[in-house]
């Protein structure tokens, strides 16, 4: 993982985890991506969330052929 894909996963693992991110891991996100940056990778990681809440709750099917990514969190 390169330091651009690291830093979005600490963000968003920790917004989504503990419902807020550090000041450090706010600094460094900040710093690399600028505050237009922050606020753009916070609202697609809440579209995310909200696409695949719609899609769990609608018990959408994956594709034909296709595992699930995560089958211990199925059971």
């Amino acid at each position: 993982m390169d330091a651009d894909t690291a830093l979005v996963w600490q963000f968003c693992t920790k917004l989504h985890r503990n419902r807020r991110v550090s000041d450090a891991t706010y600094a460094a996100a900040k710093q690399r991506f600028g505050e237009q940056g922050v606020v753009d990778l916070i609202a697609v990681s809440g579209y995310y969330v909200t696409v695949s809440m719609t899609l769990n709750v609608a018990q959408v099917a994956l594709p034909p052929g296709v595992a699930l990514p995560l089958p211990e969190l199925n059971k």
